[in-house]
């Protein structure tokens, strides 16, 4: 997708969720550009690799990072920055409601909560557990 079409889908997105203003013009335009370099970053990862092979001055060769790595680093960022600034994320989508959406929230939330929650050692007693145990 190019620029221009990028543009105009990112303004359909956000006519169709009742968020889009003409002020938001230059942020389409800058999140645009931001999503062509990240797409030629990523599509310079998937040819060449994570490390790309060059010459030495002796003529040896050696490997090195891709320099798109971190290009394509730095631009995922910029972008997702670009799209939470439009409220075009899961995360910051006023939309994201209703009895589906809010029972899919509970579930999340319950299992980030027994993911995180901190695990009891069975070896390991606190010193007034051990006094009651040796009683």
């Amino acid at each position: 997708m190019d620029k221009d079409s990028t543009i105009a889908f990112l303004r359909e997105c956000l006519q169709a969720i009742g968020s889009y203003s003409a002020a938001f013009e230059p942020l389409l335009d800058d999140l645009a550009m931001a999503i062509e370099i990240r797409d030629m970053a990523y599509k310079s990862l998937t040819e060449d690799g994570v490390t790309i092979e060059e010459w030495s001055r002796e003529g040896d060769p050696r490997k090195r990072s891709n320099p798109a790595w971190p290009m394509f680093i730095e631009s995922s960022k910029e972008v997702r920055a670009k799209l939470s600034s439009l409220q075009m994320t899961v995360a910051t989508a006023k939309f994201t409601s209703g009895d589906e959406v809010d029972k899919l929230n509970q579930i999340l939330h319950e299992a980030l909560n027994e993911y995180t929650k901190p695990k009891r050692s069975t070896k390991a007693q606190s010193p007034a557990r051990r006094k009651t145990a040796k009683r």
